[in-house]
């Protein structure tokens, strides 16, 4: 299986150093330059090894690089994840070593704390509340185990959601509305 790492372009970023940092993990390494990112085609190189060796290079060189790793079985594969990723793959992301998981959750988990603010109204810095919705909903709305994990009778809880609910509108046993609330939580 190849491996494939999109490294964004940025000022910071020298390529000849990138060039000799990546040709050092792998001979066979394949780089090809776009305007936004270079795509360096590892063959067989391990993705946790890839991994490490990048979070390496980022502390040794103090550079602000951000990278995508990634595997591919073939080229197919390759141009359809590229297509995808590089739409999304930006300086506005705030971490710096990405794979699909860690991308996905970050572009719709975005900082919304104004948001935040505007859907839990008086609940925005009552933390019990925050707990409670997020054990809720992350036990799949189901009540009673949500109340026994939190130590409190059923009914409190549903007196609980039902307060949070009138104040703020928002319904943590309806489905979207718990998504939503639940995005904002994390």
């Amino acid at each position: 299986m190849n491996s494939l790492a999109l490294v964004l372009k940025n000022k910071s970023l020298d390529f000849d150093s990138l060039n000799e940092f990546l040709s050092s993990i792998e001979e066979d390494v394949i780089i090809n330059e776009t305007i936004d990112y270079y795509k360096v085609v590892f063959k067989d190189a391990d993705i946790k090894l890839l991994k490490e060796a990048f979070e390496s290079y980022l502390f040794d060189a103090d550079s602000k690089m951000k990278v995508y790793l990634d595997t591919f079985e073939s080229e197919e594969e390759l141009e359809d994840k590229l297509d995808v990723i590089s739409k999304y793959f930006n300086d506005s992301l705030t971490g710096f070593i990405y794979d699909s998981k860690t991308l996905l959750d970050e572009l719709l988990n975005p900082n919304l704390s104004e948001f935040k603010i505007m859907v839990f109204k008086e609940y925005a810095s009552d933390y019990e509340m925050q707990n409670l919705l997020k054990v809720y909903i992350e036990n799949n709305m189901n009540v009673l185990k949500s109340s026994k994990i939190l130590y409190i009778h059923r009914n409190t809880l549903l007196n609980k959601l039902e307060r949070f609910r009138l104040a703020t509108g928002y319904d943590p046993k309806d489905f979207k509305d718990a998504y939503l609330i639940y995005s904002l939580l994390k």
